[in-house]
């Protein structure tokens, strides 16, 4: 009855995430009017969706590349041939940063030809997220998420998350 009002897209990108079911979650995407389809929290919602969808445990993940500090780019499939942790965070995440001496052990032991750590931070503030890579100093590679790479392609709600990809780029473990 509400598909053009924006607090129908709003309660989806909420309350909706609660839904288990794709389909449904799709369904009533779908009910939603073309302009609030296209409102921040329409687009917010389908990028949920689409992320729920290409993140599923065997599922290759799609290639993307994001910033790094020094602004040069990190392109993911460079990663190829190598388990991969990736680790969601951002500046402002006690837990986040908590566990990054734990990490930097892990990232210590195995290290190498055959695993690499990548940090994304979800910080809409560049400069929050450069003093946090400066201060925490992890000697893995960091990307800013400028292109909602979060949520489009790992359905991320929350931080930290991490995944394990393996070596041909299917995900393995959240």
């Amino acid at each position: 009855k509400n598909s053009n009002q924006y607090v129908s897209a709003f309660v989806l990108n909420g309350a909706g995430k609660q839904i288990n079911s794709i389909e449904t979650m799709e369904h009533l995407f779908a009910l939603l009017s073309p302009k609030m389809q296209q409102s921040v929290s329409g687009k917010s919602y389908n990028d949920y969706i689409q992320g729920l969808k290409n993140s599923k445990i065997g599922n290759s993940v799609a290639n993307f590349i994001l910033p790094a500090p020094d602004g040069k780019d990190v392109d993911f499939k460079n990663f190829t041939g190598k388990y991969v942790l990736i680790d969601f965070w951002a500046s402002w995440c006690a837990p986040c940063r908590q566990s990054f001496p734990h990490m930097r052990e892990v990232y210590q032991k195995y290290k190498g030809d055959t695993f690499e750590i990548y940090s994304i931070s979800i910080d809409e503030d560049k400069s929050s997220w450069l003093k946090a890579v400066e201060e925490e100093k992890n000697p893995w590679p960091q990307s800013l998420d400028t292109k909602n790479i979060s949520k489009s392609s790992f359905a991320v709600t929350a931080v930290p998350t991490t995944y394990l990809i393996d070596p041909s780029g299917k995900i393995i473990m959240k």
